[in-house]
């Protein structure tokens, strides 16, 4: 399954395949979303419509769960329309800023969400991903600048799971993404410059409708972000 255009896809696919991890597969359906195409209101993203039209699904396999890195969409069931509308009835939320209902998602790993950012669009028109948490407290972690380099950022760090002792003794490992591949994120020097420049800075700290930010709460994120920058050489 080749995707035509999408050089991280492709890496990622290769990766998977040499370490002999399960992988999931879908035929892209015949009408599969066009880039710019609206969906709840914003724009489809040019790569992840690209993703689409190479494959109706991509989900990976370990750790004893199972990770869609792209939603089914395809000729039988419109995963990113049925998620995003279940996304968007979410709100108004009691304790949610409104402002996280403008993520588009296209995957997750239990509960947490993959999603691009449509306001946040180069002028290539490419979207920059996010890692939303919803448990508790909602915030998100830019992970990658455009989908494409979130699919081969997430490839080198399946490389590094495969390695984990955890993971080659008993298929549970314990590096987890993107905390623990900060690394990996600041190769990103585009997604580096939108995080120095506080782009996503009302997604990673603003939590709560009522604006709790404290500094505990915000610990944990900004230390991780802080290595991010500091790994890439740069300050916030």
């Amino acid at each position: 399954m080749p995707a035509n255009g999408l050089s991280g896809l492709n890496r990622l696919l290769e990766v998977v395949r040499k370490h002999g991890m399960p992988i999931e597969t879908l035929p892209a359906g015949h009408a599969p979303p066009q880039a710019g195409e609206l969906l709840c209101g914003m724009p489809v993203d040019q790569l992840l419509a690209a993703a689409f039209a190479s494959c109706g699904k991509l989900v990976l396999g370990r750790m004893g769960s199972e990770v869609p890195l792209l939603i089914r969409c395809d000729d039988e069931v419109n995963g990113l329309l049925l998620d995003n509308q279940e996304w968007q009835g979410y709100f108004p939320h009691e304790f949610w800023p409104d402002h996280f209902r403008a993520l588009l998602l296209f995957g997750g790993e239990m509960l947490y969400r993959y999603a691009t950012v449509p306001e946040l669009s180069s002028p290539e028109g490419k979207q920059p991903v996010v890692r939303v948490d919803p448990y508790e407290d909602i915030h998100a972690l830019p992970v990658a600048s455009d989908l494409d380099q979130f699919f081969d950022i997430y490839s080198r760090y399946v490389e590094i799971m495969a390695e984990d002792e955890g993971y080659r003794s008993g298929g549970a490992a314990w590096v987890r993404f993107p905390y623990d591949v900060p690394e990996l994120i600041a190769r990103d020097r585009p997604l580096v410059g939108l995080i120095r420049d506080g782009r996503f800075d009302r997604w990673l700290y603003e939590r709560t409708k009522a604006g709790r930010s404290t500094e505990d709460d915000n610990a944990p994120t900004r230390a991780w972000i802080n290595e991010v920058l500091s790994l890439a050489g740069t300050s916030a």
